[in-house]
């Protein structure tokens, strides 16, 4: 499977190699729902980072599966630090829409210091939008060195139920030590079928929600 970039320097669409994913069930949507769109949000600054395989497994696992999937890697479009009076950026603004405009989310970082690092949390206080749509599903997936760091990206998950009411598929994936090998992309068997497994709960989720866009609410009580 091949990829291509739109604007090299700042939003990545696709990879420009397999990375060993086995395609051998479908995914099959729920009747009377539309196909989904799935945005892969990677916060490494590193290329061969154990999250960043993780976000290229997970596109190239949901585009050999005829899902619309485009990631968004953030070492190409470096953004300042956030400011809510910052002027308007054509180049932001169109990762932005790519973000909001999808059905579901992958987060995709390492962990620093016991938590999701600074890039992802600076892109969501940009990307999350109050007024927007909310319950939207969302997987987490965590590059650390050890499994210590197992519950690190819990806060990142509790920021997205807060703020966009944001359904979480499972607990967060966690790609540590040697389940990665960062060289040539491949994840080991067991965390390679978590993440796929989370990854097809994602879609379904996705799936499922976008019938309730557009949608009269439900009076309670």
């Amino acid at each position: 499977m091949t990829g291509h970039n739109d604007d090299s320097r700042h939003y990545t669409l696709g990879v420009t190699k397999p990375f060993g994913v086995r395609m051998n069930r479908r995914l099959f949507l729920p009747a009377g729902s539309s196909q989904p769109k799935v945005a892969i949000v990677s916060s490494s600054p590193s290329e061969h980072s154990r999250s960043m395989v993780g976000a290229r497994h997970a596109l190239t696992f949901l585009r050999g599966h005829d899902i619309q999937a485009e990631l968004i890697d953030l070492r190409c479009t470096p953004l300042p630090m956030y400011d809510p009076e910052a002027a308007a950026d054509s180049r932001r603004d169109m990762l932005l829409r790519v973000f909001n405009d999808a059905d579901a989310w992958v987060l995709a970082g390492p962990v620093y210091n016991w938590g999701s690092g600074s890039q992802l949390t600076n892109f969501l206080h940009y990307a999350l939008d109050q007024g927007g749509r909310h319950y939207r599903p969302f997987v987490l997936v965590a590059g650390a060195g050890s499994l210590q760091s197992l519950l690190a990206f819990d806060g990142l998950g509790r920021t997205l139920l807060h703020e966009v009411h944001g359904v979480q598929v499972g607990p967060p994936v966690l790609l540590a030590g040697d389940a990665v090998e960062r060289e040539t992309g491949c994840l080991d068997d067991e965390v390679r079928l978590r993440l796929e497994k989370a990854l097809a709960a994602l879609v379904h989720f996705a799936a499922a929600s976008t019938r309730l866009v557009g949608q009269p609410a439900v009076s309670v009580g």
